[in-house]
């Protein structure tokens, strides 16, 4: 019974890791790097004189998670939003 239950998890582990791409670390921080650069340009404070203060707050957070792939998407969606 052990075994079949090791077996059936080994399976649904295997189909998980290819479904979601997050779990891929080193995809995830290629893609990550590459959506950082873009977002610091978009939300830079120089080019938005009127929402400095929000703009540096995005910068700030975009600096502490850098690398992670799912809290830079959801900025993204932030600086869309708010600038």
């Amino acid at each position: 019974m052990n075994i079949l239950y090791r077996l059936i998890n080994r399976i649904k582990f295997k189909r998980l890791i290819k479904s979601n791409e997050s779990k891929n670390v080193v995809a995830g921080m290629v893609k990550a790097r590459k959506l950082y650069k873009d977002l610091v340009v978009k939300a830079h404070p120089d080019k938005h004189p009127n929402k400095r203060s929000i703009a540096e707050d995005i910068t700030s957070r975009l600096t502490c998670c850098k690398y992670d792939y799912a809290s830079l998407l959801k900025l993204k969606d932030e600086i869309e939003k708010k600038l």
